[in-house]
């Protein structure tokens, strides 16, 4: 083998190497057949793909997930990358076991669900709401309870609204509605303290 005058080679069809073939900058050929090819950043052997001496475990698909994503902006079936100030935008629906904060939470819809205050002694105030509807939108009036007729139940009267004190045995005040029409001629609504014979 003998060397040109700028100390390169050609018109091999097969080369065997026993040992380490090391290149300062780089191989490009059609087929590569070695056990291990050492760069500088780059490793690849029969199974694994080497970035640095550290093997690659993603497949293919997974790492296509990050393909055309932009931080910050929520894309369907790719991964989620948050932008330069930790946001993310363009997320449909999020479940989620338990939801915690620090900060506000703003909406532009509705949310869903229960809501409840057990033993929060760091809340001191509340902020006033505009409107409040529960089940139902609240357009005519501050506070809209809307009963499914479902649940809630005290005989054929919604459960509406219930006050408890603290005593171990306590005083509890409620304001219940029938759940007829507004055709009901009498005791439609009933609004007093809870007892074994209320209504």
């Amino acid at each position: 083998m003998v060397l040109n005058s700028t100390k390169d080679f050609s018109g091999i069809r097969n080369l065997t190497c026993s040992g380490t073939i090391t290149g300062s900058t780089g191989v490009s050929t059609p087929s590569l057949s070695f056990s291990t090819i050492t760069a500088t950043t780059l490793n690849i052997n029969p199974t694994t793909l080497q970035l640095r001496g550290i093997t690659i475990t993603s497949s293919a698909a997974e790492l296509n997930v990050l393909a055309g994503v932009s931080a910050g902006t929520a894309t369907n079936s790719k991964a989620l990358v948050l932008g330069s100030t930790g946001n993310i935008s363009g997320i449909n629906t999020l479940s989620a076991a338990s939801v915690s904060t620090s900060g506000s939470i703003t909406a532009s819809g509705s949310i869903n669900g229960f809501l409840a205050y057990g033993n929060q002694t760091a809340i001191t105030t509340v902020e006033p709401l505009t409107q409040l509807g529960i089940n139902n939108t609240a357009t005519t009036e501050y506070l809209n309870i809307k009963g499914s007729g479902l649940d809630y139940l005290d005989g054929s009267y919604t459960r509406m609204v219930r006050f408890i004190g603290s005593n171990a045995t306590p005083v509890e005040f409620q304001i219940e509605v029938a759940n007829g029409t507004n055709a009901t001629g009498s005791n439609a609504t009933w609004i007093g303290n809870k007892t074994n014979n209320d209504l």
